[in-house]
């Protein structure tokens, strides 16, 4: 049989060691400020100094910007002529593309401009500097948005109502000046997005050989190439 063992000796309680000190949290400001409707949606500019809210569904076209920096933080409500659907801050800079929604009914020319502004689609540019927006209505809804490097320009794919498909144009927008073009594609675009370092656009296209067209929004030029996805078709 094991030879037994000799009990382990009882271990020294440890000592007490001193509670650690608790740092007080830092006080934090309280805003009021009239809202109509629930705050649902939140949206941070990437360098962090400013954060929008905005409630999803209801036309009120109420904004939320709360600026925050070394000196503290504070809060301002801007409304907008229509209701928002989306914001889509910028890589650098300080103007938002609004995306919109839109109230149900037909657009027709003997309705007050008012009404037009509501049952249409659109966006608007808005610079948070100054408060300085531009409203575009557009002819179908805004779904794809890019901006470019530098967060001068912004440019936008639109599909209509119930459409699988994009409609077959690119637009985009100068927010240094809130100038608004648009130009033609040749076929159906899938996709918009910005070239990495470049200030120029990509739209790529419906096509069984590949399609890609850029768009230098400097000069409205656009420059399309076929057959890239040639390869693919080689057994």
């Amino acid at each position: 049989p094991a030879e037994p063992t000799e009990p382990a000796e009882p271990t020294e309680p440890a000592e007490p060691t001193e509670p650690t000190e608790m740092l007080e949290p830092p006080e934090l400001g309280t805003w009021f400020v009239g809202f109509d409707g629930p705050l649902d949606r939140l949206r941070f500019l990437p360098d962090g100094s400013r954060l929008v809210a905005w409630s999803v569904g209801h036309d009120s076209g109420q904004l939320i910007v709360l600026r925050i920096d070394e000196a503290g933080m504070d809060a301002e409500v801007l409304t907008l002529r229509k209701g928002i659907r989306d914001v889509v801050p910028p890589p650098r800079g300080d103007v938002l593309f609004v995306a919109h929604t839109r109230e149900p009914g037909p657009v027709s020319a003997g309705l007050p401009e008012e009404e037009i502004v509501a049952r249409s689609d659109g966006f608007s540019l808005l610079r948070l500097s100054d408060g300085a927006v531009r409203l575009e209505l557009t002819m179908d809804r805004p779904e794809m948005v890019s901006f470019s490097s530098d967060g001068r320009f912004v440019a936008m794919l639109e599909r209509g109502a119930g459409a699988s498909r994009f409609e077959q144009r690119v637009s985009w927008a100068d927010t240094s000046t809130f100038t608004v073009r648009t130009v033609p594609v040749d076929r159906p675009p899938l996709h918009v997005g910005v070239l990495p370092g470049a200030n120029r656009f990509y739209v790529s296209q419906e096509h069984e050989l590949g399609r890609m067209a850029f768009l230098d929004p400097d000069t409205g030029q656009v420059v399309e190439i076929t057959g890239f996805d040639l390869n693919s078709l080689v057994e």
